[in-house]
């Protein structure tokens, strides 16, 4: 009777995180494709990280998907060559971003052009909002992308300000949006050009 060996070995290694904040990625499917055929995958564990057993050497493209945020996040591929000689690491442990679609940008006071800072920054009906550093500037990060024409209606204020609303709308590429600059303009400016508009 012939014994066969039932330890596998771990030959294909890594970590998902998000290309913006390094923050690791659970729940990521990855799989290994050669030729165009689907060789075996597997999902991210908590940390983001995931492993291979068992694969025949040479090279694999690697591709990463994130089912749960799959319009958040564009897809990944990346290539990994698989090898047992001595003369090699046994597993490649490759670090894959995957990019998230994000609304950035700055926001300045009407006339100054100075940055306003601590200004909240939201997506109406959502709970994704993010505040501005001490350069006006902000991230909304991982948010659903638009469709092609349609933007998507941003909220920016801060104390003593009026709030400003504008669109995110998708570059030409539709990979990523285009820049969202506010300006806003004081409360007691805006109501004394009320008056005068009212005189």
């Amino acid at each position: 009777m012939i014994e066969r060996d039932i330890v596998r070995r771990v030959v294909a290694a890594g970590q998902v995180q998000d290309e913006y904040t390094s923050r690791s990625i659970s729940g990521a499917l990855v799989r290994t494709m050669r030729d165009g055929k689907l060789i075996a995958q597997t999902r991210t564990s908590a940390d983001g990280l995931f492993y291979f057993t068992d694969l025949r050497d040479g090279a694999y493209d690697l591709i990463v998907t994130c089912p749960a945020k799959t319009t958040r996040y564009l897809p990944s591929k990346t290539t990994i060559e698989v090898s047992r000689s001595a003369l090699k690491p046994v597993f490649p442990l490759p670090r894959i971003g995957l990019r998230p679609f994000v609304i950035s940008g700055r926001v300045t006071e009407k006339g100054a052009n100075t940055p306003v800072a601590m200004a909240l920054v939201m997506l109406p009906g959502s709970g994704e909002r993010a505040f501005t550093d001490a350069e006006g500037k902000y991230e909304l990060i991982a948010v659903e992308p638009t469709k092609a024409g349609k933007g998507r209606p941003v909220v920016a204020s801060a104390n003593g300000f009026g709030p400003s609303t504008l669109r995110a709308e998708m570059d030409d590429t539709a990979s990523s949006f285009k820049p969202l600059n506010f300006i806003l303009e004081r409360r007691s400016a805006a109501r004394s050009t009320g008056k005068k508009k009212n005189a």
